[in-house]
């Protein structure tokens, strides 16, 4: 399993797991029954995306990007950051979200979700945002 997935598995999991016991303690002691519910939705909604996690991971629909940081580029008015990573001859431009710790000169492999072909799209916004959302997680090498 790869490493990258399975650290937001257990992370995703545990915090699911977590936000259940102390709402239903809570809710329990405060007798408030719609606690207890938003406590057991936040657990059901935490292991689905942990589960659709690990069968990303187990069909193996997702991508990796080695390689060293050459550059780093805020995006203007969006959440995201355009990343230049060097590997050998190739060089790539991957576009991470802004709270995706990275500098330059260091190793990483970042790891994306498959998408269909982007490059047919014309508009820059949309393409930004996909790469964006579907950004698993970054490992330093």
């Amino acid at each position: 399993m790869n490493k990258i997935i399975l650290r937001k598995i257990v992370i995703t999991s545990l915090i699911g797991a977590g936000c259940a016991v102390l709402g239903i303690s809570a809710g329990v002691a405060f007798k408030d029954r719609v606690f207890v519910l938003l406590s057991l939705a936040v657990l059901v909604m935490s292991l689905a995306k942990a589960s659709n996690l690990y069968l990303i991971d187990k069909w193996k629909k997702y991508f990796e990007v080695y390689g060293v940081c050459t550059g780093i580029t805020p995006g203007r008015l969006t959440g995201t950051k355009t990343v230049k990573i060097t590997n050998g001859d190739n060089e790539y431009e991957v576009v991470v979200p802004k709270n995706v710790k990275i500098k330059e000169e260091h190793a990483y492999t970042l790891c994306f979700k498959q998408i269909g072909d982007i490059s047919a799209l014309d508009n820059k916004f949309i393409k930004t945002r996909i790469l964006s959302d579907n950004f698993i997680g970054i490992s330093g090498a």
